[in-house]
């Protein structure tokens, strides 16, 4: 009878048990500020109005590419405000973002001679 005893609580106590998924976790205090995304947009903006309107043979290919640029911000946005994204995948696309600011605020400072 013992066992017979052991053998079923070592059972029970092998049998796989569901655990429930843990609670996602909250992305809200990484989502980028709203006035982080209108300085973005501000230096971006500038850049490409800087840009386009040199009259320098190289900078009309770089006013195509500088135009792609605001799209590229708009997109990882939305990104990183969906509910179901991952908080590795909202860090990844704030980052994307600022890597686009730097871009145009660098490129915006090394305009000479338009």
């Amino acid at each position: 009878m013992k066992p017979l005893l052991l053998l079923a609580v070592l059972a029970g106590g092998c049998a796989k048990k569901e655990e429930a998924a843990p609670p996602a976790a909250s992305t809200d205090d990484i989502i980028m500020p709203a006035a982080e995304m209108t300085r973005a947009r501000d230096a971006c903006a500038d850049y490409i109005k800087k840009v386009c309107a040199c009259t320098k043979p190289e900078a009309v290919e770089e006013c195509k590419l500088a135009k792609l640029i605001p799209d590229a911000i708009d997109v990882a946005r939305e990104v990183s405000v969906n509910p179901e994204s991952e908080r590795d995948t909202v860090l990844r696309s704030n980052h994307l973002i600022r890597q686009n600011v730097k871009s145009c605020i660098q490129k915006s400072a090394a305009l000479t001679g338009c």
